[in-house]
């Protein structure tokens, strides 16, 4: 900034400015964009004024020049045109942004990686799109009570979990994968989020404020506020060179203050097309991982004619018979598609040694583990550290795949 100390140099600043000034008072400019603006043109900040004043351009910047007489005419030329400039950009609101300009670039995304936090659920997800905008792979890492920490890798006709938890990796045929896939991506697609906001602004439902970047390298700021609940507010945070969604912000006003949110939740975009490293969809699991590829060995046992009580039942008697004579590859397929591997370790863990099928009983409803999922009461004679004892159990079967009951839980 030049500061001038010659007499006819600040008649000068005086005369350029009354010029300029007069030129953008036609703008309508927000007050805090005109601080800014002024802040930023000339190097000092902006008069102190009254909280909520709507001073007209021309006395904000006469005040502004009466603070700091010293102004150059070269300084006070610039910061005319940064005003004028701003006016154009600014007034009246939204002329240099509109909500569809991000709609159409968010058009042109083929992949993307989102952070979500805090995790309550879902922690991160990577999808990848087809040309016609269709997921083409997705994944999501999730945190839930049931399973603990887990993977769920979706790609056409096919769904693969990792429980890390459980140290079990499981694959199974999805014939709905293309819903599947687009259920998982709305849990946090920047898309889905900005039309949203387009409709919920047409509606009324939010109230949308835009705060334009001031230095280069800073994101353009779209604030909606809950017309219904203005302490709650969601912040957009808009890359002013590509216009895609760099932040998703939930706030929420904090209690018995004017102008201070609390972050209830965040989501950053990131990596838009750019290539997707393949161990994202091909993660490294360890070496003793439980493998149930339920794709090249479909589990369980045929229905065929049977009613779903009878299968379930011929699948509970299959399963022990195979346990009592020791052949683990036929109890490990009845038992979701274990392997005899598997089986054989899971049999040996309890330490117990099943000696006969005393009685089975009629299949119950048990809609915990799925609408058609029935649990099965049986009675087993049992060895354990060379005492034998009677011992009651439910054993619960459901479909696992079309015509096809196995035995559950394991997983």
């Amino acid at each position: 900034m030049l500061i001038s100390t010659d007499e006819s140099d600040r008649d000068e600043s005086d005369r350029l400015l009354d010029r300029a000034i007069w030129a953008a008072s036609a703008e309508p400019i927000p007050v805090d964009t005109l601080d800014r603006v002024i802040e930023t043109a000339i190097g000092y900040p902006a008069p102190d004024e009254r909280e909520g004043s709507r001073l007209p351009v021309l006395e904000r910047m006469l005040n502004m020049v009466r603070t700091h007489r010293r102004l150059s005419a070269t300084a006070a030329t610039v910061a005319c045109a940064a005003l004028i400039l701003a006016g154009l950009l600014v007034g009246p609101p939204n002329r240099a942004y509109g909500l569809e300009k991000t709609a159409k670039a968010l058009e042109g995304v083929r992949s993307y990686h989102a952070r979500i936090t805090p995790a309550k659920r879902l922690s991160a997800i990577w999808v990848e799109l087809n040309p016609d905008g269709t997921p083409r792979r997705v994944r999501a890492d999730f945190h839930t009570l049931d399973d603990g920490a887990k993977v769920v890798i979706l790609s056409e006709g096919r769904s693969e979990v990792w429980f890390l938890d459980k140290n079990a990796h499981l694959i199974v045929p999805a014939e709905d994968s293309a819903r599947t896939m687009s259920d998982l991506r709305d849990l946090a697609d920047p898309r889905l989020f900005f039309d949203r906001l387009q409709k919920d602004e047409a509606s009324g439902k939010l109230q949308v404020e835009t705060r334009l970047p001031v230095r280069d390298g800073e994101p353009l700021v779209l604030i909606a506020t809950d017309t219904r609940n203005p302490d709650r507010r969601y912040v957009y945070e808009i890359d002013s060179r590509t216009r895609l969604v760099q932040r998703y912000l939930v706030q929420v006003r904090k209690r018995g203050t004017g102008n201070d949110w609390d972050l209830m939740e965040e989501r950053q975009f990131l990596d838009y097309n750019k290539p997707i490293d393949s161990e994202v969809f091909l993660p490294r699991m360890p070496k003793d991982v439980i493998h149930l590829d339920q794709v090249r060995r479909p589990p369980g046992i045929v229905r065929g004619e049977l009613t779903e009580e009878e299968v379930a039942t011929k699948a509970v008697r299959d399963y022990f018979e195979a346990i009592i004579a020791g052949n683990d590859d036929r109890a490990g397929l009845i038992y979701e598609g274990y392997s005899a591997e598997d089986m054989k370790r899971i049999r040996d863990r309890s330490g117990e040694k099943i000696l006969r099928v005393i009685e089975i009983g009629k299949p119950v409803p048990w809609p915990i583990n799925g609408p058609k999922a029935l649990a099965v009461p049986v009675k087993l004679e049992v060895e354990k550290q060379g005492v034998r004892r009677e011992r009651s159990a439910r054993t619960v079967v459901r479909p696992e795949q079309p015509d096809r009951w196995a035995i559950c839980g394991g997983i």
